[in-house]
């Protein structure tokens, strides 16, 4: 009986892909049974979603056992094995993200639209979209993180890593097809070149274009992404990464609002295509670029400096389709872009180390991160009426005047630069503590359009955070 269940948990090792070779033995009454061997396939053949490591912040790279933050991780080896096509997909593989509305939220609060995203640490604007074709990985750090980054919003810190030089030479080529003549073709190449390898590179080109799953609908989607890293010496590396993206989706279905007091209706079909319209919808082009010095003083000592700049240009007339009434009458709006244009520039300076003292280990940190974030606002704002349909009934419409998203002045411009430090302090092997606090400059001003300062705001801020 005893080796029986012996037996039996070793299979379900197997099954469970936990090993290749299992040797089992069982002793009744002190008899040494034969022993029984089960050979499994060995899980390094399959892509593992599993991630042990990640950068967190100013703290360098750690074990994520051994970080006081609940961060969770999607890997690109998930997301092409999902055939996802965005960040936004990515996030519905987090349990506590929500990542609809572009801005993402964790547990129920939504992220500013620069303070809490993130492209390897360095900020960005959330209100754009971004293919998941890029990236190595989209890490979620929930909740409170001001020690670290500076002041946000509490709905954690979203970053997005990119796919750096590959060891060996990748020649990758992915084609799908969708329904009603959508293609996709997407080419990804790494590796090294020069002296010792002292070059690395990374390109990812991207096209899609054809109907969604509405008739009539569009989406296309344009990638061009190079990483290129230059290593002067073994200790020493500068990565760089230039990128553009261009996401036109029309003809989907748009959103939905309540008016006050009027209840939920039964679900709609969102096939059909008079919940949206041919001609609605987003139009974006993001384009970036990114450089960061990293140098190792040793192996417990690193320091990193970078800087990105990221404009994003969005034209957005997605349809809003508020229901007025309990029977599913709705009118439907367009046209509602407050800012069609956001620049930011964005710096991170980190150094940090490990060292031994008076019997206790020190991961210490000390860091400065900001940006500079300008807003561009269309002359011409304001929601356009379509006309009024019903759920049971939805109906589209003629395409309105629009307005001109690219004649625009800057409307708002925030400036923010926070400096941290801190100290993981561990008392050996199972026991640590994380002491960090961080003091934050914050100035606001917004204009007219005719260019005058309406409103000036200088802030400071701290956060400290023992864990």
């Amino acid at each position: 009986m005893t080796r029986s269940i012996n037996a039996f948990q070793a299979l379900t090792l197997v099954s469970a892909g936990m090993g290749a070779t299992f040797s089992v033995h069982a002793q009744d009454d002190g008899i040494q049974l034969t022993p029984v061997v089960i050979t499994g396939i060995s899980p390094t053949q399959y892509p593992s979603y599993q991630i042990d490591r990640t950068k967190v912040g100013p703290l360098g790279e750690k074990e994520l056992l051994d970080t006081p933050y609940s961060i969770s991780v999607v890997p690109s080896s998930l997301a092409e094995n999902q055939q996802l096509q965005s960040v936004r997909e990515a996030f519905r593989f987090v349990p506590t993200v929500q990542g609809e509305n572009i801005r993402p939220q964790t547990r129920g609060m939504q992220a500013g639209v620069v303070q809490n995203t993130r492209i390897d640490g360095l900020n960005i604007a959330a209100t754009t979209d971004y293919p998941i074709e890029q990236f190595e990985q989209i890490e979620v750090l929930n909740g409170l993180a001001g020690a670290l980054y500076g002041p946000a919003s509490p709905a954690g810190t979203f970053n997005y890593v990119l796919k750096r030089p590959t060891a060996e030479p990748l020649r990758e080529f992915t084609f799908g097809y969708e329904s009603r003549q959508s293609l996709t073709e997407h080419l990804d190449l790494g590796g090294h070149f020069g002296n010792d390898d002292r070059f690395g590179y990374r390109l990812n080109l991207l096209n899609q274009n054809g109907e969604g799953y509405v008739e009539g609908s569009r989406l296309r989607r344009e990638l061009a992404s190079l990483a290129f890293d230059v290593r002067f010496t073994p200790d020493t590396t500068l990565e760089t990464n230039f990128s553009t993206y261009h996401y036109l989706s029309t003809g989907f279905p748009g959103t939905f609002a309540l008016a006050r007091n009027v209840p939920f209706p039964s679900a709609p079909d969102p096939t059909h295509p008079g919940y949206g319209q041919s001609w609605a919808g987003d139009d974006n082009v993001t384009n970036m670029f990114s450089a960061t010095l990293k140098h190792d003083f040793n192996k417990d000592w690193h320091l990193s400096a970078g800087v990105l700049r990221e404009t994003n240009d969005r034209a957005s007339t997605v349809p809003t389709n508020t229901i007025t009434s309990k029977t599913g009458a709705y009118t439907t709006t367009t046209a509602t872009t407050t800012y069609s244009l956001d620049t930011i520039v964005s710096n991170t300076i980190a150094l940090n180390g490990h060292t031994e003292l008076a019997g206790l280990s020190h991961d210490v940190f000390v860091s400065t991160t900001g940006f500079y974030w300008n807003r561009y606002t269309p002359y011409q704002t304001g929601a356009i009426t379509l006309g009024s349909a019903s759920i049971n009934d939805p109906l589209s419409f003629a395409k309105p005047p629009l307005p001109d998203f690219s004649n625009r002045y800057l409307s708002s411009n925030t400036v923010q630069q926070s400096i941290s430090v801190g100290d993981r302090i561990g008392f050996g092997r199972y026991w640590s503590t994380l002491l960090a606090a961080s003091q934050s400059w914050i100035h606001t001003e917004n204009y007219s359009k005719q260019g005058a300062t309406t409103a000036s705001t200088t802030r400071t801020a701290s956060a400290r955070q023992p864990v």
